[in-house]
């Protein structure tokens, strides 16, 4: 099954969260972004059973997958 990912990332005004490229939330700094977003995956991963975790992308455009659930 494929693992379903919330995305993080830096824009303009800080860090974004997305779900399947719906923003949820803006102007985070990038720790908060990141705990809220591992938040929402294992929030979706009890809800559906199905595998999550956390896109984090750099500033750098560098891609590393954290706080996978399932």
């Amino acid at each position: 099954m494929e693992r379903a990912l919330v995305e993080v990332a830096p824009d303009d005004d800080g860090w974004t969260i997305r779900i399947a490229g719906y923003e949820i939330a803006r102007e985070l700094d990038m720790i908060t972004a990141i705990q809220e977003a591992s938040r929402f995956a294992r929030q979706r991963h009890v809800a559906t059973g199905r595998p999550t975790g956390v896109r984090v992308k750099s500033t750098a455009g560098d891609e590393m997958v954290v706080g996978a659930c399932g």
